[in-house]
């Protein structure tokens, strides 16, 4: 009796060895187990890309909303801080006047920059914004900033607290109060503009000027260090009407507006033949057009009573469409051609009879 419980607690030990084998981890801290855990995966926070192009997603004629997690409302980024150098100018700020290159703090004192928003233009090529709050540091004691991008842009907005410091290079800065953004020749450069007081709610043509991205971002803050929900973002895929309805500052990227009564789709460079947005009676004349896919399967277009009422449908044939003055018609990755005789059905380049 005593010899079968002796082996049955070898065995019981022995069991317990093997299980605490099984589950040890090696000296990297990987688990080596099978992969048989039930634990999710990690999600990546990097966009996914992909060579594949769905024919199915539709373009952004009607600006898209994107949906993104909290951030600086400047678009900045946390970096350290650049050392002062000579030109450092703490007692030499003006808050009625111009100032340039240098290192500012911000105050109430003699000589600081005043509290207060900023007009910042961006005058060569090489050129730096920061702010900092005076507080944030990192493990070493190094102040952390906002970096505020310009690239692409003319100017941006800043706002800036008692106790902030401001990184000039590059650029010149005036109060917001005596000079601020506005229109030259009747075009806003891409840029940040406070809407109501540096361009006006109103119709605008937009204009693309990047193949890459040509968008507006809305916010209601210009403090780096103010976070805004950062999910306002229009986007467009061709030059279009727009509507400005918003409050707060807009900021435009890869584009230029022009007020709407002053300007044409044919003044930017849209003859009514290539993809856009235009207004019937002003771009192009009431009629039946044909509109052609350019083979790509990836082909919209529409027609709608003003520039929001715009819903892209999916264009796989020619197709012959009646516009009337006062209308838009949008089209993507297609042609347009006026109909001579829209009666006959058939447009010489169509291959559809009309709608």
């Amino acid at each position: 009796m005593k010899k079968l419980i002796s082996v049955i607690l070898c065995f019981a030990v022995l069991v317990g060895v093997l299980a605490f084998a099984g589950c040890k981890k090696n000296n990297d801290g990987q688990d080596t187990t099978a992969d048989g855990s039930t634990a999710a995966p990690a999600v990546s926070t990097e966009p996914e890309t992909s060579t594949a192009e769905s024919t199915t997603t539709k373009p952004a004629a009607k600006p898209a909303q994107a949906q993104v997690s909290p951030a600086p409302t400047t678009g900045a980024h946390i970096v350290t801080l650049p050392a002062a150098s000579a030109t450092e100018k703490p007692n030499a700020a003006s808050s009625t006047g111009w100032n340039g290159t240098g290192t500012y703090k911000v105050g109430s004192g003699s000589g600081q920059l005043r509290p207060g928003e900023y007009y910042i233009v961006k005058n060569s090529s090489k050129s730096s914004v920061y702010v900092w709050n005076g507080k944030m540091k990192d493990d070493s004691g190094e102040p952390l900033a906002c970096e505020i991008t310009l690239d692409g842009k003319t100017h941006t907005l800043v706002t800036v607290e008692s106790g902030y410091v401001l990184y000039i290079s590059g650029c010149k800065f005036i109060s917001a109060s005596v000079e601020h953004p506005k229109a030259v020749n009747g075009k806003y450069a891409p840029g940040t503009y406070k809407i109501g007081r540096d361009i006006p709610k109103d119709e605008y043509i937009v204009k693309r000027i990047s193949g890459l991205y040509c968008g507006l971002g809305f916010k209601k803050s210009i403090d780096p260090y103010v976070q805004n929900v950062a999910n306002d973002f229009e986007m467009f895929d061709v030059s279009t009407y727009y509507t400005l309805s918003k409050d707060g500052y807009v900021e435009i990227t890869g584009c230029e507006f022009y007020d709407a009564d002053s300007c044409s789709m044919a003044s930017i460079g849209c003859d009514g033949t290539t993809p856009a947005m235009y207004k019937v009676g002003k771009d192009i004349k009431a009629g039946t057009y044909t509109i052609t896919p350019d083979g790509s399967g990836k082909s919209y277009y529409a027609v709608a009573s003003s520039p929001e009422a715009v819903e892209p449908a999916q264009l796989k044939k020619a197709t012959n469409v009646t516009v009337s003055d006062g209308e838009y018609v949008y089209f993507f990755r297609a042609t347009m051609k006026y109909c001579k005789n829209p009666n006959s059905g058939l447009d010489p380049d169509a291959t559809l009879p009309q709608e």
